[in-house]
């Protein structure tokens, strides 16, 4: 049960980084160039994602074609929660 918290916690952090370089393509982040450092398929993470959107991390859209993300906390809130601050 860790673990998936765990991963959980983590992919939602790599998606702020996915966003942060995410330079051509919108919101799409199927198209990023950083996605494969997740070692996560697209078909899979379309799923994880699900998860963690339902849970209102970010709002998220997919039209069979883009999976967009539209983020719902700060870059500065997701630092302080990192470390520990208020």
């Amino acid at each position: 049960m860790f673990y998936r918290l765990f991963a959980l916690d983590l992919l939602f952090l790599f998606l702020y980084f996915l966003k942060l370089h995410n330079h051509q393509g919108g919101g799409n982040i199927l198209i990023n160039e950083f996605l494969p450092l997740s070692f996560v398929s697209s078909e899979d993470i379309k799923e994880r994602l699900k998860k963690l959107s339902l849970k209102g991390f970010f709002n998220m859209s997919f039209d069979g074609v883009a999976l967009n993300i539209e983020l719902t906390h700060s870059y500065q809130g997701i630092c302080d929660a990192l470390y520990n601050r208020a």
